[in-house]
């Protein structure tokens, strides 16, 4: 090439790299070198790291499924756990309900002898009369005490009317007391409950159970009665008076309820009422070996001074001349429809005769009869 010198500075003319610039080209070589290894070295730590975080991964994967194994086993360990306990209480209340009926079984309970003294003291005190419902006898036990100082037909006459599970046992120290007061006091077991007689029959509905009031009163020649009705006995002693308003001197309630369409079955009424269940807890109920334990049912249910001979002699009488069956059809003859509400109500409010409620703890009778 040409060269010529200008100002002091070489120049060179032919193109080619001058002895000071083939340093510089070495070192951006290098640095080109330098970079394309940093890039295979991060390329290679980053495949690295991918591998690493690929081979942990499955290991998280199977970290997760041994927890979720492990909260299902303890999940399906408590299920399974009360699946077995509420299995083994099952066996064990119908083991103790077939057992209890097996010893059942070797009672006599159609007979009197078998009974605390202070039953068969009340029995001795009654007396059955016949009455006959549909052209059949129905044997039904009663009480008529004499009034101090006045005979039969001199006072006033009041009925006394049980409710369930009771009968005129409930009534025995309430008769003494009009007794002495010069009231004649009468009570009778309805039928299906005390001494009464027990049919297996459609019988025991509430419109079935007032004709029976009427059938007592006119065998028994009363005349005008003043009604006294507990529990369920107030809605059969009210279809009474409404139906027979003439029979009526007053209605006295106590511890019931009219407004039968709203009334709902408290424990353990409602337990009667169920299919099975029903079976079984009578058995239960009514057995001799559990009295112990209905005391304090009855107790808890507001019987507070109630003994527990008193708790047995109800036990005894509703098992008295296999009971079972009666029992349950009048726990399941109640009716609770708003017609009937309706028909107590109104029938009710068109008669003349004193009407008197002694109220209890949620009462309703007083908002039935606004």
């Amino acid at each position: 090439g040409i060269n010529a010198e200008y100002g002091g500075t070489e120049l060179n003319m032919s193109g080619g790299d001058t002895q000071d610039d083939q340093p510089k080209k070495q070192s951006k070589e290098t640095n080109l070198i330098n970079r394309s290894e940093k890039k295979k070295q991060n390329e290679g730590t980053a495949t690295i790291k991918d591998q690493q975080v690929s081979e942990l991964k499955p290991d998280n994967k199977e970290k997760e499924k041994e927890v979720l194994k492990q909260k299902e086993h303890s999940t399906n360990s408590g299920s399974s756990l009360t699946v077995i306990l509420f299995r083994l209480l099952v066996i064990f209340f119908i083991s103790l309900a077939i057992t209890i009926t097996a010893y059942e079984f070797t009672i006599d309970d159609t007979s009197p002898f078998h009974l605390p003294q202070t039953l068969i003291n009340h029995l001795e005190k009654g007396g059955f009369i016949p009455l006959y419902i549909n052209g059949e006898e129905l044997k039904v036990f009663y009480l008529n005490s004499v009034p101090r100082q006045k005979g039969r037909g001199e006072s006033e006459v009041v009925l006394l009317l049980h409710g369930v599970p009771s009968s005129t046992y409930q009534y025995r120290k309430v008769i003494d007391v009009l007794s002495t007061a010069g009231v004649q006091a009468v009570s009778f077991d309805f039928p299906g409950l005390g001494f009464s007689q027990k049919p297996n029959k459609d019988i025991y509905s509430w419109s079935s159970l007032s004709h029976i009031i009427e059938e007592v009163i006119s065998a028994l020649e009363l005349g005008p009665v003043h009604l006294v009705a507990h529990d369920i006995a107030g809605p059969i002693a009210t279809e009474f008076a409404i139906k027979n308003p003439e029979l009526v001197r007053s209605l006295t309630l106590t511890n019931t309820f009219l407004d039968v369409g709203n009334f709902k079955p408290p424990f353990p009424m409602f337990l009667f009422r169920i299919p099975v269940v029903n079976q079984l807890f009578f058995h239960l109920f009514a057995s001799p070996v559990l009295s112990p334990v209905v005391l304090p049912i009855f107790r808890l249910l507001g019987a507070h001074s109630l003994s527990a001979d008193d708790a047995s002699a109800y036990i005894s009488l509703l098992r008295y001349n296999k009971g079972k069956t009666a029992f349950l059809s009048i726990m399941n003859s109640f009716n609770l429809t708003q017609a009937h509400s309706s028909f107590l109500r109104e029938g009710l409010r068109q008669q003349s005769f004193p009407l008197q409620y002694i109220t209890s703890r949620d009462d309703i009778i007083s908002r039935t009869l606004r």
